[in-house]
């Protein structure tokens, strides 16, 4: 079995991104949830793995509701986010 690194890069890519957005989306909304919707998560299954894949890691909440999730950043994402971006 191969793996492709090209996909594992976007993968990283796809997660740095979202956390940012998480982030950025905390600060300019007076720390106001970053919200996905069911649809989202159907169209994109990627999506769906970062989310889960940063949650897992403590880098964000998730609260679910009917029809999409709100997250929100951890201590611990804002200082990956902040440390990431002073490099």
């Amino acid at each position: 079995m191969v793996i492709d690194q090209n996909d594992i890069l976007k993968r990283q890519q796809l997660r740095n991104e979202l956390l940012l957005k998480i982030y950025k989306h905390h600060y300019d909304n007076n720390s106001a949830s970053f919200k996905v919707t069911e649809s989202e998560f159907l169209k994109n299954n990627e999506l769906k793995l970062a989310c889960s894949y940063l949650e897992g890691k403590g880098y964000i909440t998730n609260n679910s509701y009917s029809g999409y999730w709100e997250y929100k950043p951890t201590p611990q994402g804002i200082d990956y986010v902040e440390s990431y971006c002073l490099k």
